[in-house]
């Protein structure tokens, strides 16, 4: 099944001025599964943070600067 939210996400990756990708919403409605399925379809490498399962990782974004962050 395709969503449409993945028209976006190629958008996205394919954007010249693209930044890194923070996606949020409401729980248990696939934001994990459709963002490694995008990752795995588009890209040769991807980082999932997931911030549940590995709070330290929230410290890296205490500024929303993506040059900070990276």
């Amino acid at each position: 099944m395709e969503r449409e939210i993945e028209k976006d996400l190629v958008k996205w990756k394919n954007s010249s001025q693209r930044m890194p990708l923070l996606l949020r919403g409401a729980c248990q409605v696939g934001k994990s599964y459709i963002i490694e399925k995008f990752g795995n379809d588009h890209f040769k490498e991807t980082i999932t943070l997931d911030f549940e399962y590995q709070p330290l990782y929230k410290d890296l974004f205490s500024t929303m600067d993506p040059h900070k962050i990276l």
